[in-house]
């Protein structure tokens, strides 16, 4: 039943009802936001994605299916401007990863605090240096927890091309983190 308010929500925004989408953009806006800044960074770029993302969701409303749902389709829309964008230009911005936070908060103490903030430096550094296609499909694999076959279909490759990039991916911040982890 949701799916099908969601698809007369969507319909509603296709023939530009601002009420409709204000509903869909309070209920999707920190998602889209979360990928963004996950993907690009805390820039200005990422705002500029976020509010791209929002112009694409309106465009293309009226070819929401409800077959999923509506929040999985936002978000699908999103991660693409992200990875089109990540084609686009070749950049080295920071990213972070709630791997990172979920660290931080196990050890926070007053006496750990000055390493966890250079810990979480070396992450960023680290994070940064991996290949952006690296750093996008660990963003969807650890932050969004999908499953390598989701991920394979959102970014129209292999299964197994998933995996090695994940391995890989995980493989590199090892070996550059191996003193804090």
């Amino acid at each position: 039943m949701q799916n099908h308010d969601d698809w007369k929500l969507m319909q509603s925004v296709a023939r530009g009802e601002q009420q409709a989408f204000r509903a869909i953009y309070e209920a999707h806006k920190r998602k889209v936001w979360g990928i963004c800044v996950r993907m690009l960074g805390a820039t200005p770029r990422a705002e500029d994605i976020a509010q791209e993302a929002w112009l694409k969701i309106v465009a293309n409303a009226d070819q929401y299916r409800p077959i999923g749902k509506l929040s999985a389709w936002v978000c699908q829309v999103t991660r693409n401007i992200c990875l089109n964008e990540i084609r686009r230009t070749k950049w080295n911005e920071n990213l972070e990863l709630e791997i990172v936070e979920e660290k931080l908060a196990d050890e926070v103490t007053p006496e750990n605090i000055m390493l966890n903030i250079a810990d979480k430096l070396k992450f960023e550094k680290a994070f940064e240096s991996l290949v952006p296609q690296q750093r996008a499909v660990l963003v969807m694999f650890v932050h969004e927890e999908l499953s390598h076959s989701e991920i394979a279909q959102e970014l129209n490759i292999t299964i197994g091309a998933v995996k090695q990039l994940v391995f890989r991916a995980k493989e590199s911040l090892r070996r550059t983190l191996k003193d804090i982890l």
